[in-house]
């Protein structure tokens, strides 16, 4: 029994078989209810859902601060505890600003993307984004408390809330509105189960500022400074098509994006979940013991690539037949243009996951460089491009800037495993 006897010796195995067994029921049921949401919401709806999901992949991302993930690296509870306030303080804060925000300029900002019937409802993207923050900061505080099926059953228990409110709210009309509520309350019905499990831990944690929190917050600068900042970038540049196509293209077009990136990175988005917060405890001990690191990063992107290969191909094979039976004959075309776009969704796929090296290794500004540079890049060439090129012709467009940007990402993955830095 070769393979149990390795799975008991190897704590990583473990950890992720924990987590990743929550989280792949949770993206089951995901996948599972997406054929039913289809048959009650078109994809003019998706589209609607797919701008939140923009709004939330570009501003979630730096919202705390990165005081959430610098929950995971630090030695000391306590630091940690001061670290779990400090990121629900910031936001809390930044998104009661984008509440105001929207408030003032939601209609401009409505007009532009051609989602003027959102009206005064556009508000809930500032409370969603609250209730997401709140989830992740203490999915990273259950990280740090190596609490990992804790992590796994939260999933389950998100995405079966948001299953079910998707379709009750589906007896009220048919409006990508209703979406954005049923994910909302997911969220809700996360942070919740996460608090009350994890209630006797955080009843320690002194959320009221102090002086500690300040010296805290000082001391970890380069999680806002570096991480957080250009996090912004990063969330922004893999929204960015979303913008762009809603902006140029048909709504419908932006209906098929929205659902086979739900297709595509459900089935594998468990594994990525997994594997990429373990990984960064992994990689935070490695360098904490000043242990190489560089033939774990080697094993573990073997294993993710050959995962996705075969997940990959059988999309690029069938694609379009498997959206067609399962979604129904008018979702056809999100399985083509998912035969495009899935080189670059299985690069994306293995490279991310393996992101956090940047945060774990203490190399926050080698990361903040590549966010940066591919943010401009990508700015530029949609820029230039979008609305000249026909949809297909436009995905073929995105499949290669991702896949230039992120052989570029995969190399300073690998000179910041080997040149490790303090993670404070």
């Amino acid at each position: 029994m070769p393979i149990l006897k390795l799975y008991k010796k190897s704590d990583v195995l473990r950890n992720v078989s924990a987590l990743a067994s929550g989280v792949l029921l949770a993206q089951i049921i995901t996948l599972a209810s997406s054929p039913i949401l289809t048959r009650l919401y078109g994809p003019e709806s998706f589209a609607i859902f797919a701008l939140f999901t923009a709004f939330l992949g570009s501003v979630s991302p730096g919202i705390c601060g990165r005081y959430d993930v610098a929950q995971v690296v630090v030695k000391s509870k306590w630091e940690r505890d001061v670290l779990f306030s400090l990121a629900i303080w910031i936001s809390w804060s930044l998104s009661l600003l984008m509440f105001i925000a929207v408030l003032l300029f939601g209609n401009a900002i409505l007009e532009y993307f051609g989602a003027e019937d959102l009206g005064k409802q556009v508000l809930v993207f500032p409370f969603g984004l609250a209730a997401f923050a709140t989830v992740y900061t203490l999915r990273y505080y259950a990280n740090s408390e190596t609490r990992f099926g804790l992590i796994g059953k939260m999933s389950v228990v998100q995405a079966v809330a948001a299953a079910l409110a998707a379709v009750f709210l589906a007896m009220f009309g048919e409006h990508g509105i209703l979406l954005i509520y049923a994910t909302a309350l997911g969220y809700l019905t996360g942070a919740g189960y996460l608090f009350a499990k994890m209630y006797k831990g955080l009843s320690r944690v002194r959320f009221w500022p102090s002086r500690l929190h300040c010296r805290i917050a000082v001391k970890y600068w380069q999680f806002p400074v570096f991480n957080a900042s250009t996090s912004f970038l990063d969330g922004i540049t893999l929204s960015m098509p979303v913008f762009f196509l809603l902006r140029d293209y048909p709504d419908a077009v932006v209906g098929y994006y929205s659902l086979l990136l739900r297709v595509a990175t459900a089935p594998i988005g468990f594994l990525s979940t997994a594997v990429a917060q373990v990984h960064l405890r992994r990689i935070a001990e490695l360098v904490h013991r000043a242990e190489p690191a560089l033939g774990y990063l080697w094993r573990t992107t073997f294993a993710l690539a050959g995962i996705i290969t075969v997940f990959g191909l059988i999309l690029m094979v069938w694609g379009p037949a498997i959206f067609a039976l399962v979604f129904g004959e008018d979702w056809r075309e999100a399985g083509v243009l998912l035969q495009i776009l899935m080189p670059a969704v299985a690069v994306k796929f293995v490279v991310s996951t393996l992101s956090g090296v940047f945060s774990g290794t203490g190399n926050n500004k080698l990361g903040a460089a590549w966010r940066v540079g591919a943010f401009a890049t990508t700015l530029a060439v949609y820029q230039f491009f979008s609305g000249t090129l026909d949809v297909r012709g436009f995905f073929l467009l995105m499949v290669t800037v991702d896949l230039f940007l992120y052989a570029i990402h995969y190399g300073l993955i690998v000179y910041a495993v080997r040149f490790p830095r303090k993670a404070s």
